[in-house]
């Protein structure tokens, strides 16, 4: 496929109740210089028809790879690999983006010549159906690249100039559910030029049952300890924001999500020492000090063990 402006590389998964709305927000695009890379990872519904069905009616535009079911990082690589665009834009097959999402990060992308560009996100409730603004960069600083680096690690939502992937050799771990955290990290120390749209552009679908969402212990949730590790070797010269992501990633966000399920307290008390031997003065990180006052209540909760608080809190919106 000749080289167009945008790569949009769409891991598909047994998404058959979504592909279809995925796939129409992306015709209904105003901006058209794209292509699409369809990876069907091993689903075993319709969903590798559903792809082939698109390929035929959009056969200029697309590309489909279909593999054994290898997990997310590993057919975004996929997907990297045979990229042809100046930018590369990751899309969950359960996702939906605006119909001037392209139009709008492209004319962004003008500015300085940008190595990234992030928007906003629509969160939208499967079992409520709200709908809610999420800010996808916290503005910790005036160093964007940092303001990405400690943000939402998601890869979506963004778009990366596909040369600083290949010149960085940068690659998602595969096998790990939380690949996207290291990949973000590598990306913010490579991408001097980094450009926010504080526009919410791209409709993130939270699923009851997605990896991150469900509700019984699995050992794939002790992913994190393994990829933070990864990146303790990659910020040696950042303590601060390395301290900032055990923070966010470590004591606060892991810490809920196994509380949330049976038999995750003992990973609990490990975060609560973790922080304890290794981040002494982690209540003095100048990021953490910036966030909000229920996250920072919540942190000292979880430290103080007081687990019942959390999870009453962590009910509450707008962590």
């Amino acid at each position: 496929m000749s080289n167009t402006s945008v790569s949009l590389i769409i891991p598909v998964f047994n998404t058959q109740y979504y592909l279809s709305a995925c796939f129409e927000s992306i015709e209904a695009q105003n901006y058209q210089d794209y292509e699409v890379i369809l990876i069907n990872d091993g689903s075993t519904d319709q969903s590798e028809q559903m792809c082939r069905d698109f390929l035929a009616k959009h056969p200029e535009k697309t590309t489909l790879i279909t593999q054994n079911n290898l997990g997310q990082g590993a057919a975004r690589n996929a997907g990297l690999r045979i990229a042809t665009g100046n930018y590369v834009c990751f899309v969950d097959s359960d996702d939906l983006i605006t119909p001037d999402f392209l139009s709008v990060m492209i004319k962004a992308t003008e500015h300085d010549l940008a190595d990234v560009v992030v928007t906003d996100l629509i969160k939208r409730f499967e079992t409520s159906g709200k709908e809610l603004i999420f800010k996808n960069v916290q503005l910790f600083t005036t160093n964007m690249s940092t303001n990405l680096m400690l943000s939402h690690p998601g890869p979506v939502a963004k778009l990366i100039r596909r040369s600083l992937i290949e010149m960085h050799s940068l690659v998602f771990t595969q096998g790990k559910i939380y690949e996207d955290l290291l990949f973000n990290v590598n990306l913010s120390l490579c991408a001097p030029k980094v450009v926010y749209v504080e526009v919410a552009l791209y409709i993130y679908r939270v699923r009851s049952m997605s990896t991150m969402n469900q509700g019984a212990f699995s050992s794939k949730l002790e992913d994190i300890y393994a990829v933070m590790e990864m990146i303790e070797t990659q910020l040696i010269d950042h303590p601060a924001e390395l301290e900032y992501l055990i923070i966010e990633h470590i004591l606060y966000s892991a810490s809920l999500r196994f509380l949330s399920v049976v038999g995750g307290l003992t990973y609990v008390e490990r975060n609560v020492e973790w922080m304890k031997q290794k981040y002494p003065n982690w209540t003095k990180n100048p990021y953490f000090l910036k966030r909000n006052l229920k996250f920072r209540v919540v942190c000292h909760l979880i430290i103080l063990r007081q687990f019942g608080l959390v999870k009453w809190l962590s009910t509450m919106r707008g962590s």
